[in-house]
């Protein structure tokens, strides 16, 4: 349950909200998100009608709620631009000029610079030209919350669903402390994982972190004042056991 409300407080989610479980239940994220917080706020849950039918079903229902690991945002990235590359001139000049409008307001709007005020203008027509019918084609139309969980992945696959509409954010966490960090609100930085998660008091202490420095551990080089040594993250909360990564 505490875990399940550091996601609720990182996340935009809604009572009644869809979501498409497909992963086994002893995975975490599904603990959470299609267990915990699909009983208590409660979500709308649904079910594939099999392993080799969830992208034809994500399609069909579009849910509100989508949650892949990198991988899997980064196959579905290359899967669109590999069918653009086969796709006639036309409609790869299209798809490129709609991409740029995208990325001119959706990712200036989340890296906090204004938006050019002629892809402010154009983008309505892209969205008519493009990028809703690239979102219809991956089942991301009514995506409200897209969310890549597990490991950090590169900041442009972020990007480019970003400039076609998709919302996507990071949630980072890990097996032995459980959810840690993850992108909260409209703005946030794509080149890390987030601020640390907040932590109901009801749980236990906040989480916290510090950098420790250990020498003549790892051959490293310090650029301060170059000696060896090795860098871990501490992480601290209600768990008694911290995890170093």
């Amino acid at each position: 349950i505490d875990n399940a409300e550091r996601m609720r407080s990182a996340l935009p989610i809604e009572p009644g909200m869809e979501y498409l479980s497909y992963t086994p239940p002893a995975w975490i994220t599904e603990q959470l998100l299609g267990v915990t917080l699909g009983l208590t706020l409660p979500l709308v849950v649904n079910f594939p009608e099999g392993p080799d039918q969830v992208l034809p079903n994500l399609r069909e229902l579009s849910p509100h709620m989508v949650l892949f690991g990198p991988r899997q945002w980064e196959s579905i990235a290359a899967t669109i631009e590999a069918r653009m590359l086969h796709a006639g001139w036309l409609s790869q000049r299209i798809y490129r000029w709609g991409v740029r409008v995208g990325h001119d307001v959706h990712v200036a709007r989340l890296e906090g610079r204004p938006a050019p005020a002629l892809s402010r203008l154009l983008l309505p027509l892209a969205e008519v030209l493009t990028l809703h019918a690239v979102r219809d084609q991956f089942g991301f139309l009514r995506s409200k919350i897209a969310v890549s969980g597990g490991t950090a992945m590169a900041p442009d696959v972020f990007r480019l669903f970003h400039a076609l509409g998709v919302p996507l954010r990071n949630l980072y966490g890990c097996s032995e402390f459980g959810l840690i960090a993850g992108h909260r609100g409209e703005r946030y930085d794509l080149e890390t994982v987030g601020p640390l998660l907040d932590v109901n008091p009801v749980f236990g202490a906040p989480l916290a972190a510090r950098i420790e420095y250990q020498l003549n551990s790892v051959k490293c080089v310090n650029m301060t004042d170059g000696e060896s040594g090795s860098d871990e993250i501490l992480l601290g909360g209600q768990l008694s056991t911290p995890c170093g990564i």
